[in-house]
């Protein structure tokens, strides 16, 4: 058995036992959490899937956080057709040097009815050599004309609110100008 010993600050400390606490924190205000895997089309009954998740909940306020592993782009016209029930959403997105059309549709789609307010790539996964692009992207989008101060131009990492999803590298740096 193997046992590494590394000096942490005192700040990083507090934060890591504290930000589960603020979690659940949050989500013991008046809501809903559904933690299950969501299909398209739902293969097994223990699965869900969009108009299931939407039918258990009473809200025209939902909170919509989505990160299903590269399925996303399938689900995204059935969340879009529920748009004016959502008052808010983050999706992580995968593959998307890969499917660089589909993740460029899918964010067209999108943006029609929603604002981009942030983004944060993923550190874990690779970055484009093409145009340094990482593979893993998570939006947090809002109803347009919801928000007064929706910016033009968003730049990533925001020190005090992003944080790399692999502490040991570098956090990416990002920016995009919307049109």
């Amino acid at each position: 058995m193997k046992f590494s010993i590394r000096r942490v600050s005192i700040k990083k400390l507090l934060r890591d036992l504290v930000l589960p606490l603020k979690y659940y924190k949050f989500f013991r205000i008046d809501a809903k959490l559904f933690r299950e895997k969501v299909t398209f089309p739902k293969f097994r009954e223990i699965e869900s899937d969009i108009e299931k998740i939407f039918s258990r909940i009473d809200s025209n306020c939902v909170y919509l956080k989505m990160d299903i592993e590269g399925s996303e782009y399938r689900v995204i016209p059935e969340i879009l057709s529920r748009s004016n029930r959502i008052c808010g959403m983050t999706i992580e997105f995968h593959d998307v040097h890969f499917l660089r059309d589909r993740f460029n549709d899918s964010l067209n789609l999108i943006t029609e009815k929603f604002d981009i307010v942030h983004f944060h790539g993923n550190n874990f996964g690779f970055v484009s050599s093409e145009d340094g692009t990482p593979d893993v992207i998570e939006f947090a989008f809002v109803p347009k004309g919801s928000h007064k101060n929706i910016v033009n131009q968003l730049t990533t990492p925001i020190n005090g609110l992003d944080f790399p999803n692999n502490p040991f590298c570098q956090d990416y740096v990002l920016s995009i100008e919307e049109n």
